[in-house]
């Protein structure tokens, strides 16, 4: 696919034997799904903790114990964090969304972030917890974990611009590889039956059967070799939109899936709400569209887009609605599914 303005960056993590591999974007501004190869996505991603400047316990404070490495992020939760999911045998009931962000209060976070009056010290050592306990889920190649607990910490308001970037460099990475990779992370692979299709196969999971193909470098998405394993996921993805920082972050079930930058239409005052995917639409590859080629439809005639002049990225004076880069639209549209809840947010 012609999408995602990356570079594939591979780095080996000297503490993790048998490295894993994920996307590292070469755009600050925007983190989206791995680059192209010939067969779809690439699946050779790495994960490197990122360079950590936080107040705290000191990372290595701990070494010479024996930490139960498999509840690692869980101590650092402080005992509050959920289970990650667990892979199903059947593609059948979907569970529910969770709540729009800001709802309800997080209980999966530690109480002392989760708490208003949370002092900043008590953040900073919570933040240095977390993050050490990342790092020693990651050894143990625990990424699906690693991803569920640093998708509790994102965009998080109690945390210093400084960590927010160490944990967004890091979350892209984890993200990357758990979500879009070979790798069977999330669910037990599927495989393949005699006269199965991967239309079907994606309707089953709730996801458009372009991400499966995507992601198993599948040409042909009619005709599937019986036995073959796939990569799958278990949807639909959503998305949170904010105007004010021009970027549009996806999520799967409640987990951090990526984030694009965006540029806003002239009438982004009308914007902000909660609507649906209705449509999806690809129109004649024509270059002068000031809309580009693909068209998610929402609800109230709303819609997300591509542009044929990059200088409406990241702008607010661009046509239509919601825009992106006329590359990057195409990884949305098949990401997203309709009924994807969009949240528009100032």
């Amino acid at each position: 696919m012609n999408s995602i303005k990356t570079v594939l960056v591979v780095v080996v993590l000297a503490v993790v034997a048998g490295a894993v591999y994920v996307l590292i974007n070469n755009n600050s501004a925007t983190t989206t799904p791995p680059s192209e190869l010939a067969d779809g996505w690439s699946d050779s991603p790495s994960v490197e903790m990122p360079d950590l400047e936080v107040s705290g316990p000191p990372f290595g404070a701990s070494a010479g114990a024996s930490p139960d490495v498999s509840t690692a992020a869980e101590q650092a939760l402080g005992g509050g964090m959920a289970p990650p999911f667990s892979p199903t045998d059947s593609p059948d009931g979907l569970t529910g969304r969770p709540p729009l962000p800001g709802s309800a209060p997080d209980a999966s976070l530690p109480s002392d972030v989760a708490s208003a009056g949370a002092g900043s010290g008590e953040v900073r050592e919570a933040f240095a917890r977390f993050m050490e306990a990342a790092r020693k889920d990651l050894e143990q190649d625990r990424l699906a974990e690693v991803h569920q607990t640093l998708s509790l910490w994102y965009d998080n308001p109690q945390l210093t611009p400084e960590e927010n970037r160490q944990l967004t460099e890091l979350l892209d990475q984890v993200a990357g590889a758990v979500v879009y990779s070979r790798q069977h992370l999330l669910e037990r692979p599927y495989t393949v039956q005699a006269g199965d299709n991967l239309q079907r196969i994606g309707r089953a999971y709730g996801v458009p059967w372009q991400l499966l193909a995507k992601i198993n470098g599948i040409s042909d998405p009619e005709n599937l070799e019986p036995g073959r394993e796939l990569k799958v996921i278990r949807g639909p993805f959503d998305a949170v939109v904010d105007l004010e920082k021009h970027e549009m972050t996806l999520k799967l079930r409640g987990l951090y899936a990526g984030r694009f930058q965006i540029g806003v239409g002239r009438s982004q005052e009308e914007l902000e709400g909660t609507y649906f995917v209705e449509d999806k639409i690809v129109q004649s590859d024509d270059s002068n569209s000031p809309l580009g080629r693909y068209w998610i439809k929402l609800n109230d005639r709303i819609g997300i887009h591509g542009t044929n002049d990059p200088r409406n990225i990241g702008a607010d004076d661009g046509p239509g609605a919601i825009s992106l880069d006329d590359r990057d639209i195409e990884d949305v549209h098949d990401i997203l599914s309709i009924g994807s809840r969009v949240q528009i947010l100032r």
